[in-house]
């Protein structure tokens, strides 16, 4: 079993990397070069980064 301090980096690390991406998926949809696929995506990384900001703050 992880303890604390192991789950949060593994968060904080997760919530990197959704953040890298939305910018890349933010940039395709900036310029023109987002399809279908991309938008839903760009819609499904939000959600996710909003669930983790949600645990940060609540400590959940």
């Amino acid at each position: 079993m992880m303890d604390f301090d192991t789950e949060r980096h593994i968060g904080e690390t997760m919530a990197e990397v959704l953040r890298e991406r939305l910018v890349e998926l933010e940039t395709l949809e900036a310029t023109g070069a987002a399809n279908e696929d991309t938008v839903g995506r760009l819609n499904y990384v939000r959600t996710l980064l909003v669930r983790f900001d949600e645990r940060d703050t609540h400590g959940d």
